[in-house]
């Protein structure tokens, strides 16, 4: 009976393991090319962008921290069990096909990022021309680390994005944080 129950734990123990490795190899080769780089100026020193990224469609998901360990994290929340470091999965659903923009950064709070509604994005053409000013946003934030996660819903009527630039800007002095190239 003992050598039964050992043989079965033994059984269990494989396909647990075996199941966790099939899980991992799948998340990441779901997470290989989640964002693209694209060409970033930095204006204040004090900002570490730490990813952008830009999603089309009606289901939309960014990522705070390391997107493998997000999805974990999203996953081991939905099971009730506690996360493993800090990083987030975040998903927006939208009602129709529309842009989303995902910008994770670090910041001192003297910058008054940390407050929702202090930041807007300017969005320009080629020649520096502001075509419009996005101030709505939402904001996901880890106050002990200064890392935030803003989500921007840009205009429906853009689909197009190549030769233009978005401007992360302070709201109440129009003071330029970083330019991103598209």
């Amino acid at each position: 009976m003992k050598r039964e129950s050992k043989r079965l734990l033994a059984k269990v123990a494989g396909v647990a393991a075996g199941s966790i490795a099939v899980v991992g190899l799948l998340l990441v080769a779901l997470s290989s090319q989640d964002f693209r780089s694209v060409r970033t100026t930095i204006h204040d020193s004090a900002l570490v962008v730490t990813r952008f990224a830009v999603t089309q469609g009606t289901n939309h998901t960014g990522y705070r921290g390391n997107p493998l360990l997000g999805r974990l994290n999203r996953v081991l929340m939905n099971c009730g069990i506690g996360c493993v470091g800090d990083a987030r999965q975040l998903t927006k659903t939208t009602p129709k096909d529309s842009s989303i923009l995902w910008i994770t950064y670090t910041c001192p709070s003297t910058l008054g990022l940390a407050v929702p509604g202090n930041a807007a994005l300017h969005f320009t053409d080629t020649q520096g021309r502001t075509l419009l000013v996005i101030e709505t946003h939402t904001l996901m934030l880890d106050p002990k680390k200064n890392r935030y996660l803003t989500i921007w819903s840009l205009p429906a009527h853009l689909t197009n994005y190549a030769g233009c630039e978005l401007h992360l800007i302070t709201r109440s002095d129009g003071k330029k944080l970083v330019s991103f190239e598209l």
